[in-house]
């Protein structure tokens, strides 16, 4: 196999492999390539087993939304499996997946609502009128970063924002005409 072109390291670079206590090990291409493979005690690649998230949200949406909501909005995503788009985790146990407090949980499911990504819907016993976990219902599209937020973004990413959006564009106006 040409390992250069099949995973295009460029030779003339030099590669480091950065180690705690900004301590650097010198890589060649073959140290490059054996740390692409899977190491020993690794988990596999089991289908089913993944969460898939947007570049868009995680370009665009993650600095308005902030890595704590965003946090809760993927442990939610990963229960609301298959075709489902709603999950029914108890705050305690989001609280207990993120490291984080219960009040802490609440706020960022506040915002999740707040930004459009999630719809919260409370579940009380018929017979008890006991309260039972809520439903949490994923938005079955990605929000577009409103102006307000567009707004808030670094100068880089309404760049990258902008470019994203002219390609929607092109792409559906071409895919209008075709069909």
């Amino acid at each position: 196999m040409d390992f250069e072109k099949e995973h295009q390291f460029d030779p003339n670079y030099l590669y480091y492999l950065q180690l705690p206590n900004n301590q650097r090990k010198r890589l060649d291409l073959e140290d490059l390539y054996r740390l692409m493979r899977n190491p020993k005690n690794s988990l596999p690649d089991v289908i089913g087993q993944k969460t898939w998230v947007s570049n868009y949200i995680l370009t665009f949406w993650m600095p308005i939304m902030k890595p704590g909501p965003f946090a809760v909005y993927m442990q939610i995503a990963k229960m609301a499996y298959g075709s489902k788009t709603y999950a029914f985790p108890s705050v305690p146990y989001l609280s207990m997946l993120l490291g984080v407090g219960e009040r802490t949980v609440r706020e960022y499911i506040n915002r999740l609502v707040e930004l459009g990504f999630l719809v919260v819907v409370e579940r009380f016993d018929a017979n008890t009128n006991s309260q039972l976990t809520n439903l949490y219902f994923l938005s079955s599209t990605i929000p577009i970063l409103p102006k307000v937020y567009y707004e808030q973004l670094p100068p880089r990413l309404q760049q990258e924002h902008d470019r994203f959006m002219n390609m929607i564009e092109f792409r559906y106006m071409f895919e209008e005409k075709q069909g």
